[in-house]
């Protein structure tokens, strides 16, 4: 037998015990990779979308997480001239998740850097999920009038971003449990900055 036989045997073998198309049946398995379903068989439904977030919030957020968070938020070691000492955290040391959400780049990018973020500044969240950015910018406008509104259709993503907020001690977060195609209805306002990631591409019409 020639080596290309058997490469493509091995390569036969593998599409038949491995294939990333789902809800098809053992018998199918291998009909469905090496021949694939249309695009509309693949792509998986909203009702299909809000369940799997319902099962596995995100982004993951693990009790590793969370500890790492409780201990960066209630202590950090502060140094001056190799002399260390534990204290307790201030609003000069945050836990930037994302780079981009820093007020400072926002500012310069987005506002000319004429932005000072105490003038009742608005930011809408959807799809918010754990809570990376509604944290991130929560615990850095905790000290102004600003206020962040957060929504997700996933109530285990929100429960978890709640959960984190609350440790953080954020009061400036408005939370909605709803989708992104009930915006306009929810009399939402006006917003000065909207920050939204890994949402868009599962809606209908992402446009």
């Amino acid at each position: 037998m020639e080596w290309r036989q058997i490469l493509l045997g091995a390569i036969v073998l593998l599409l038949q015990n491995y294939c990333p198309v789902t809800g098809l049946s053992n018998e199918t398995h291998a009909v469905g990779c090496l021949n694939p379903p249309s695009l509309s068989m693949r792509h998986p439904t909203q009702t299909e979308v809000s369940e799997h977030y319902q099962d596995y919030p995100y982004p993951a957020y693990e009790e590793k997480e969370e500890n790492e968070d409780k201990n960066a938020f209630l202590l950090q070691t502060d140094c001056h001239r190799g002399d260390c000492h534990t204290i307790a955290r201030n609003t000069t040391w945050l836990n930037y998740y994302m780079y981009t959400i820093a007020l400072g780049p926002l500012n310069h990018y987005l506002f000319k850097g004429k932005e000072n973020f105490e003038n009742n500044f608005r930011i809408l969240l959807p799809g918010g999920g754990t809570g990376n950015s509604v944290n991130n910018l929560g615990e850095q406008l905790n000290h102004t009038n600003a206020e962040i509104v957060y929504l997700d259709f996933s109530r285990a993503s929100m429960k978890v971003a709640q959960r984190r907020a609350k440790t953080k001690g954020l009061t400036n977060i408005k939370w909605f449990y709803d989708k992104i195609e009930n915006i306009p209805k929810l009399n939402l306002g006006k917003f000065d900055l909207i920050e939204c990631s890994g949402v868009l591409h599962h809606l209908p019409d992402p446009q």
